[in-house]
């Protein structure tokens, strides 16, 4: 069997056998074993296109390259937002703009397995949830199969009067996951994006002094009706009714 291919099916399995938070974890592997790790799934993933991919446009194309540089900044601006009324052009331009990267997902492959992702959280939402709590992201959500690439992303506190602490995800990803490696810019992440609205259970959390770690598991908004849901960004309670909303858009 190739070399690289028994690579990729070590990182991809990174947490098969192991117990949750194990691989993020870890020491970080060389750099020259994570960026052949990630070349390997890049690889996979274009030999991942199914007939999907053949009706990707090339607006499409281009609109996923641009959002790994910068246009997710936009994009999750705009979903983010409490009130979209003052974008006005610009707001037309972001609706357009995310419609056409939630179209080119629905035609890349998709991903199952395990992600991770590096970010800052608020306090004041990791404080009160528990396991079996659903986070709801209104936005794109980037996770990437190599623990190291996750990590980076949480290294820098962010600009906010909020107070923030630093979250590793370990994702099980199950449905929802789309590997944009095969296009990507930025293809050395070996990314999987969410389009918005994911919905991610808690599995299991551990809390340190540094970090948090919360172990998560995709599932259907659909049967999570009964279950306390958070908006992962805004940290607020998710009602029934914006609930709705968020299902039917």
């Amino acid at each position: 069997m190739n070399t690289r291919f028994l690579l990729l099916l070590c990182c991809l399995s990174f947490t098969t056998f192991s117990q949750p938070f194990d691989a993020i974890k870890q020491p970080n592997r060389s750099e020259e074993e994570v960026t052949q790790l990630a070349e390997d799934f890049k690889d996979w993933s274009k030999a991942s296109n199914g007939w999907r991919y053949s009706f990707i446009t090339a607006n499409e194309k281009e609109a996923v390259e641009d959002f790994s540089i910068s246009g997710y900044q936009t994009a999750n601006d705009y979903l983010r937002a409490t009130d979209t009324s003052t974008w006005g052009v610009a707001g037309a331009d972001a609706r357009q703009y995310i419609r056409t990267v939630k179209s080119a997902l629905n035609k890349l492959p998709k991903y199952k397995g395990t992600a991770y992702r590096g970010t800052w959280v608020k306090l004041s939402l990791l404080n009160k949830l528990e396991e079996g709590d659903v986070l709801v992201e209104p936005a794109f959500t980037s996770t990437s199969t190599l623990p190291e690439v996750a990590k980076r992303f949480s290294v820098v506190h962010p600009n906010s009067p909020q107070r923030l602490k630093r979250v590793l995800f370990e994702v099980k990803i199950n449905q929802g996951g789309h590997t944009i490696a095969g296009l990507s810019e930025y293809s050395k992440e070996a990314e999987v994006l969410f389009a918005p609205n994911a919905h991610f259970r808690i599995t299991q959390i551990e809390r340190t002094s540094n970090h948090t770690y919360i172990g998560v598991e995709t599932v259907k908004a659909s049967a999570v009706k009964n279950t306390q849901k958070y908006n992962l960004y805004s940290g607020e309670e998710v009602e029934a009714s914006f609930w709705h909303s968020l299902v039917c858009t």
